[in-house]
């Protein structure tokens, strides 16, 4: 817990049973936590991540009751007593040098070891900020990057900062796609995630409650499909009965038990075919509901909603691998999407209990969603278009109200996350930055401003800032300084478009941005990063081009024929003056080359103030 604002800020699991003692302390250099509890064993703890260090420790025959952490001539000793009589000592050892490197699996991590969490709590504050404010309204998230930068392992950090209020559905969208329709396996997901939580006697009353529910919605086809069901079952069990019903013979009673295993077995048959039409079960029921009604997604939205009513807290989804899947498959998931939540508060006569509506986030790289939609959309490609954005981005912008790009990994980090990956990290020499790290800490939170936070950033070493950096983004999301961004932001309210939803995007943007430039050790001034939101959400293709060529933006104000290098799609861009007043704004501007790689986080962190006149 962090003291100072109250506020949680990881929750380690791993003991069976319960945890009867815990003690804090340092170990080759890293702070961390040790604990003991009835499973009979001493487990350590990352401080930093969360995680656990190394296997528990063993031996103890009884609970463990007490732990303690020293240092004796260098070494790190771990002193824990328990219910077997006996007080043990346990020596940390550096691990040594090995010549074979271990394989590694290419799973997400649940492991903070790029310190991201605080991205993922920022998320969390995020969407319970907007739940709190628009408790009926939707919030699409994008986690966007490339394949393999960690867009899954940021899901797995999210999952726990909302597990314990939010009701968080699993969907791996690769999976499903080769099941059924994905509006089916949305709603096979969500009841499953409500079943989960219910006890036996609660599914089975869900279950018997959503065929009525599904009676009531979609209407007389379904009620006939019932009476139908019971004549025939009515009119196997006439035909098959004796004359009179008596048991005293063989004979009648064979054909009385036959008549009723006969009708109860049409019954049976029958209501598993009308069930698996009324509850969709299966994918093939689904696709047979698409067909044969008129207006199929009414009512599934309408059970969607009947479902999450069921629900006594909001609901998240977490969609994952959607950019392994085929452009038709996204572009009818993304549909769904957008039919079940985002439209659902505009249907008619929609009654929606207030805090329930389900907030999808999606992780999958941009280019290969916005692509699909180009694919899919071919011809209307050239008409809907606008200059710099092109109609996947049009799309993108429809359907996200936030995009979290995936923080870059400096050459620090880098190199710190390989040596964890080989295990070869020895004793940090942390006694020499001690009294620089506590220092930045309090400098930050002191800070009551953006600039302040990012300032006491700048004056730390690599080292320090990568640490520090985690509680320099909790900073920033704390409430006064949040109003103090906001309030000077709004010397930008000119360069926007003039509607709401332009603004509102402005300022997702830019806090999102600056929250993962933070993280990477990023310390860019606000201004300059203001003017890149701008540009990234009026034209998100022309910050692209820019993130992988900064220099162009030296071709802005050129006329025409000085433009031959630049695609002739977006020639019409760099002589835009609208472009050209955001680019050179006296806040920020003129933005130039080692700006926007700063914005983008693809350039070394500027340097500390004492050492800027350096070369």
């Amino acid at each position: 817990w962090d003291l100072a604002s109250g506020q949680l800020i990881s929750t380690m699991t791993g003991h069976v049973g319960r945890v009867r003692t815990v003690a804090c302390g340092v170990m080759d250099g890293r702070p961390v936590a040790v604990s003991g509890g009835n499973d009979h064993t001493v487990r350590v703890w990352d401080m930093q991540d969360g995680g656990p260090l190394g296997e528990p420790v063993a031996g103890h025959a009884g609970a463990v009751r007490a732990v303690a952490i020293t240092v004796q001539d260098s070494r790190t000793i771990l002193v824990s007593g328990g219910d077997d009589d006996t007080i043990r000592t346990w020596e940390s050892r550096p691990t040594p040098q090995q010549d074979q490197v271990e394989w590694l699996p290419d799973s997400p991590a649940h492991r903070d070891l790029l310190r991201r969490r605080p991205l993922a709590q920022t998320l969390a504050v995020r969407l319970r900020r907007v739940h709190a404010e628009e408790p009926a309204t939707s919030f699409l998230v994008h986690i966007d990057g490339p394949w393999g930068t960690g867009k899954s392992t940021l899901l797995n950090l999210l999952r726990p900062e909302l597990a314990h209020d939010w009701l968080t559905v699993d969907f791996d969208a690769w999976r499903q796609s080769r099941v059924g329709p994905p509006w089916w396996a949305l709603l096979a997901s969500l009841r499953h995630a409500i079943g989960f939580e219910l006890s036996l006697v609660a599914r089975v009353r869900l279950r018997l409650a959503e065929p009525w529910a599904r009676s009531r919605s979609s209407g007389a086809p379904y009620v006939f499909a019932l009476i139908v069901l019971l004549s025939m079952a009515t009119t196997v069990f006439i035909l098959l009965r004796p004359r009179e019903f008596t048991l005293s013979s063989a004979e009648g009673l064979a054909r009385t038990v036959t008549a009723v295993v006969t009708a109860l077995g049409t019954l049976w048959a029958g209501g598993l075919v009308v069930g698996r039409f009324l509850l969709w079960d299966s994918a093939r029921g689904a696709r047979l509901f698409e067909q044969s009604n008129s207006n199929p997604m009414q009512n599934v939205a309408d059970h969607f909603d009947w479902l999450i009513t069921k629900v006594k807290r909001p609901v998240v989804f977490f969609v994952d691998d959607l950019d392994r899947c085929s452009e038709t498959y996204v572009v009818e998931f993304l549909d769904a999407v957008q039919t079940l939540i985002r439209d659902s508060a505009k249907r008619p006569g929609r009654n929606l209990r207030a805090g329930t509506a389900a907030c999808f986030v999606i992780a999958a790289d941009g280019a290969w969603i916005r692509k699909s939609y180009e694919i899919h959309f071919e011809k209307f490609v050239s008409s809907v278009a606008e200059p710099g954005r092109p109609l996947g981005y049009l799309f993108l912008e429809k359907l996200f109200q936030l995009r979290v790009p995936v923080p870059s990994i400096d050459p620090f980090r880098q190199q710190e996350y390989l040596s964890e990956l080989l295990r070869v990290r020895g004793p940090e020499q942390v006694s020499q930055f001690l009294a620089e790290e506590q220092a930045v800490r309090d400098r930050l939170r002191g800070s009551s401003t953006e600039a302040e936070v990012v300032e006491a950033l700048r004056s730390a070493s690599p080292e320090i800032r990568d640490r520090v950096a985690p509680t320099a983004v909790e900073k920033l999301a704390s409430p006064e300084v949040t109003a103090a961004t906001e309030h000077s932001l709004q010397r930008f309210a000119l360069l926007l478009a003039p509607n709401p939803r332009s603004m509102k995007r402005f300022i997702n943007d830019y806090s999102i941005l600056r929250a993962v430039r933070t993280l990477e050790g990023n310390t860019v001034p606000s201004e300059p990063l203001a003017l890149w939101a701008i540009i990234e959400t009026q034209w998100p293709e022309l910050a692209d081009y820019l993130r992988a060529r900064p220099a162009a933006i030296e071709f802005l104000s050129k006329t025409a024929a000085d433009l031959e290098a630049i695609p002739a799609g977006m020639r019409s861009l760099f002589t835009d003056p609208t472009v050209e007043r955001v680019a050179a704004f006296a806040h920020g501007g003129p933005l130039t080359p080692e700006l926007i790689r700063s914005c983008c986080g693809t350039a070394l962190p500027l340097p500390r103030q004492h050492d800027s006149a350096s070369p």
